[in-house]
């Protein structure tokens, strides 16, 4: 196998590798802030805050990267970094299941009272 493989496997595998580790740890994180006590609302905003602007910045800072290799790292980390918004979105079922007996109620009134 000719070496250019070799180094393009590791430029296409590495950062979807450690974007599902990172994801992994993101939900672990996420689950541990909620049982020590902190509110879901403000556990889904850090989760979300880290997944936006984590890759924002690494992302501009790449247009500063003189070699394949900080590049690549940068990228790594940027794709790492965006796997915290998915913790963060999960987050949002957790929140509705707690208002979708409002929500049903609501809509069967509005139906009732407007037929």
């Amino acid at each position: 196998m000719p070496v250019y493989f070799k180094s393009a496997a590791w430029f296409s595998a590495v950062p979807w590798e450690t974007m599902a580790f990172s994801g992994y740890l993101a939900g672990t994180a996420s689950d541990f802030l909620i049982n020590a006590g902190y509110p879901t609302t403000f556990v889904r905003k850090l989760m979300q805050t880290i997944g936006f602007i984590g890759p924002a910045v690494t992302l501009l800072c790449l247009n500063y990267a003189n070699t394949p290799t900080i590049a690549a790292t940068l990228l790594t980390a940027a794709l790492s970094l965006s796997s915290f918004s998915q913790a963060g979105f999960m987050l949002n079922i957790q929140i509705s299941l707690h208002h979708t007996k409002v929500c049903i109620y609501s809509k069967t009134l509005t139906i009732i009272l407007y037929t």
